[in-house]
């Protein structure tokens, strides 16, 4: 697997057009996103058999890193590390714009190691308005759900 280094800047940067696979999209590289900022998109290539799979990195900061795989219907976004209140906003937006088709995009939260209150609102409210759904959901953040009531919001994320 041939992974493009990026170094994260000090402030969140989120990238759109999240890669090559997808028909909008182009090399990796530079990109300009409609707020006229300049992002870079860094794409994994992985070795599968028939082809290619190839995953973007649509956000990092320096606790958090997602990922991106344009397989499944609507694509699937990976969450690694830490969502709290420094990243939120920049995440539902890169999620928002992440979905590719009639589909809810699937997010992948198993490898997240913590997760805020605040957070976890951004994404029972993507599930809740049919943006996403939830795979991997580790029992503490079923536990958490549950204890907030919310339990609800995860039958409709999962």
């Amino acid at each position: 697997m041939a992974v493009v280094q990026h170094r994260p800047s000090p402030v969140a940067s989120p990238v759109f057009s999240p890669c090559r696979a997808t028909p909008a999209a182009g090399p990796a590289g530079p990109r300009r996103t409609p707020e006229g900022e300049t992002v870079t998109v860094n794409v994994q290539e992985q070795a599968v058999s028939g082809g290619r799979r190839v995953e973007a990195v649509l956000y990092l900061d320096r606790v958090l890193r997602i990922g991106y795989d344009p397989a499944p219907p609507g694509g699937l976004a990976r969450l690694v590390g830490e969502l709290d209140a420094t990243n939120t906003r920049a995440v539902a937006q890169t999620l928002t714009r992440a979905r590719t088709a009639e589909a809810p995009l699937v997010v992948d939260v198993s490898r997240l190691t913590f997760v805020d209150l605040g957070g976890l609102r951004m994404l029972t409210g993507l599930c809740r308005d049919g943006e996403a759904r939830l795979s991997g959901v580790p029992a503490r953040m079923n536990r958490l759900l549950r204890l907030l009531d919310q339990a609800e919001a995860l039958d409709k994320c999962a």
